[in-house]
């Protein structure tokens, strides 16, 4: 896993905050973000099989971790993300749900090449928690398929349960974009997208995350 940490990119200039909808619909370049493109957010009552799961299973949570493997460090980024992470097996009934999110929003914004669903991440962002920026792009050079493309988010639990916790991103013109915190929403984005989880202030934030990966670009 490569160390996809950015830095610190918070500045007084990123004041300026839009809606995911404006960096889609005003501009013909092609989108970074896209979480609009769905009739229906994922059904509460399957957020909620999906926490229920994961909860039953408490004991497979892992800290979660970036960076690289090799590095020294990589057990020392609590600077970088504080979280807890339970991975779904990959013959779980969601993968085939995030495939069809994904395969819409990609079809109607950017055509990439895309094969499968990487893997499904439940993130538990409890009090303290939280994931500076970084992105999620990556290659293994070893695997011509392995190229990870998008990412999608979906929230599994509702906003009264919890403080803080916003799905930040950056757009083109390094304009912060504040997702929508809605029980079941769904967003998809380019995985060069610099993005971030801000701190819980309180409660318990829980998200379906997932990367999906296709054929080297050309």
């Amino acid at each position: 896993m490569p160390n996809n940490d950015i830095g610190d990119l918070t500045k007084e200039s990123q004041d300026e905050i839009i809606q995911p909808t404006v960096a889609r619909q005003n501009s013909s370049v092609v989108p970074l973000v896209v979480s609009t493109a769905f009739s229906h957010p994922l059904d509460e009552n399957l957020c909620n099989l999906l926490i229920q799961e994961i909860e039953n299973n408490s004991k497979e949570f892992r800290t979660g971790l970036t960076g690289n493997f090799s590095s020294p460090d990589y057990f020392m980024l609590k600077k970088i993300r504080n979280s807890e992470v339970y991975f779904l097996p990959v013959n779980h009934w969601a993968y085939g749900i995030v495939w069809n999110y994904v395969k819409i929003a990609n079809d109607e914004n950017w055509q990439l090449d895309i094969s499968n669903v990487q893997t499904i991440q439940i993130t538990k962002y409890s009090e303290g928690g939280f994931y500076n920026w970084h992105h999620d792009f990556s290659a293994n050079k070893n695997d011509p398929n392995y190229f990870r493309k998008l990412s999608i988010t979906i929230q599994l639990n509702d906003p009264s349960e919890y403080e803080g916790g916003v799905l930040q991103l950056l757009d083109y013109s390094n304009r912060r974009i504040d997702c929508e915190r809605k029980k079941g929403h769904v967003c998809v984005f380019s995985g060069r997208a610099p993005h971030r989880v801000t701190k819980i202030k309180s409660g318990v934030r829980y998200s379906l995350v997932a990367w999906i990966v296709g054929p080297q670009l050309r």
